[in-house]
């Protein structure tokens, strides 16, 4: 069962748990991209890494069809970050 990557998340991938997960992006610079924002600058995401739908804005999801896919430009940005994780003078954009 796939396990969020973002920093402080438990969440797992169980049917009906209400979340989608969602798997890095292939291109390097959009993965890197995605590395920094959770700040976690030396993780190397496996080809299963994954990120729930908790850290995307709602802008980001296409539910016209029967799956729920992230936009091409999605970027995770909601998260709730532990104190030693926030850099001084940064706006953190807390999880509900």
């Amino acid at each position: 069962m796939p396990r969020c990557s973002a920093v402080g998340c438990s969440n797992i991938s169980t049917k009906g748990c209400g979340k989608t997960f969602h798997l890095f992006p292939k291109n390097v610079e959009r993965r890197q991209l995605w590395v920094a924002r959770m700040r976690r600058e030396k993780f190397k995401p496996s080809d299963k890494a994954v990120v729930c739908s908790d850290h995307f804005e709602e802008e980001y999801f296409d539910k016209t069809g029967q799956t729920v896919r992230l936009r091409p430009d999605a970027v995770p940005t909601v998260f709730n970050f532990p104190k030693h994780y926030q850099k001084r003078g940064s706006k953190v954009i807390e999880s509900a």
